[in-house]
């Protein structure tokens, strides 16, 4: 089927509106309250702010990949709903052009829209998620005071991400700091509380002046007190700890599909949540084709009847579309259905209902 000159007229039309919608949505998630957290945190390991700019910059494809789906729904609702109201959908139906045929741009856009889609999501971002722990390591490995100078909470983790030691610093001034308190959580059958009234923070350890050490027992009783007028902590910092093994959904499909093969040749059992995972690589950058057939026929009414409403729909229907997702997803989890079946059921599902409503909507037309 060749593309005429009314196909590339509603395409272009398309292309703008899911241009601005990536845009506007991007911008939305990436200055969230998400992302603020993120940048404090980045902000009290002391990381320099065009590092930090540099992380969130790679941080953008993973948003791109969420919002394309959701930008391709809303230009489709947008556009064939101006296209009803402005009565040139009618006259396209009185040149005798189908529904089907008036369908076809939307197609292409969600077509194009899932390949871009898959292309982010399987090669770009998890390069981009290696290179933002590389970095984030490797800032951290300067080991460099946070911008703050007041009320500085640093906390270390052991390798399963659970609290290790936490130091409170009142102030400090250059390398020099002022009251400590620290709190090591390495022992499970005792808690160690130090305190010092000054210290320096050091690259190779934390050197801590006029230090009372105080051993706290399992059973909350104080068993040991242990002054020092010089305390010297190697190894306090460990950053590469940051680089850890990357989790399933951080790897690109062939690479999930070749770390599950390493593990079944190692006799590793697979959980049911990373074949989901693994499928779900490849059904979820296929959400905008069927969102964008299934906007069509909705937004093809009576002249003025929707208004603009657009906005309002396309928020109801991503709702019932990850809604569907979601319970798919966890019925998969739980091994009542494959979680080929799992991945691929939101598709068949919102697919057969596009279908439904073309059918129904061509008649009526």
């Amino acid at each position: 089927m060749t593309i005429t000159l009314l196909d590339r007229y509603i395409l272009k039309k398309l292309l703008d509106y899911l241009f601005l919608g990536v845009v506007v949505f991007t911008l939305l998630l990436l200055f969230s309250n998400a992302l603020l957290d993120f940048m404090k945190d980045l902000e009290h390991y002391g990381i320099s702010w065009d590092i930090a700019f540099t992380l969130v910059g790679l941080q953008v494809p993973r948003i791109v990949v969420l919002v394309i789906p959701m930008s391709a729904l809303l230009s489709t609702l947008m556009v064939y709903s101006n296209l009803s109201n402005q009565f040139e959908l009618i006259a396209m139906r009185m040149s005798g052009i189908s529904l089907y045929r008036l369908a076809m741009p939307a197609v292409i856009l969600g077509i194009g829209a899932s390949i871009c889609t898959y292309i982010l999501s399987d090669y770009v971002a998890p390069t981009c998620h290696r290179y933002s722990w590389a970095l984030k390591t490797y800032a951290v490995n300067q080991q460099n005071l946070p911008s703050v100078h007041e009320n500085f909470i640093y906390k270390q983790f052991d390798k399963d991400e659970q609290l290790k030691r936490l130091i409170y610093i009142s102030h400090f001034h250059h390398k020099h700091l002022g009251y400590s308190t620290l709190i090591d959580l390495t022992n499970p059958e005792t808690l160690q509380v130090t305190q010092a009234r000054s210290g320096l923070w050091g690259r190779s350890a934390i050197e801590l002046d006029d230090a009372n050490v105080y051993t706290v027992s399992f059973n909350q009783k104080l068993s040991n007190t242990t002054r020092a007028e010089h305390l010297e902590l190697q190894h306090f910092i460990q950053p590469q700890g940051l680089v850890k093994e990357n989790r399933p959904r951080d790897l690109s499909f062939i690479g999930l599909w070749n770390w599950m093969e390493a593990e079944k040749k190692l006799k590793h059992a697979i959980s049911p949540q990373t074949v989901v995972t693994l499928w779900e690589k490849l059904t979820f950058p296929l959400s905008a084709l069927p969102l964008v057939l299934i906007s069509v026929p909705l937004s093809i009414s009576a002249p003025r009847k929707l208004g603009n409403i657009g906005f309002l729909m396309a928020i109801v229907i991503l709702f019932c579309y990850y809604l569907l997702r979601h319970i798919s997803t966890q019925i998969g989890y739980d091994g009542f259905i494959s979680p080929l079946w799992s991945a691929v059921l939101p598709l068949i599902v919102i697919t057969a209902v596009a279908l439904m409503m073309f059918r129904k909507k061509n008649r009526i037309l």
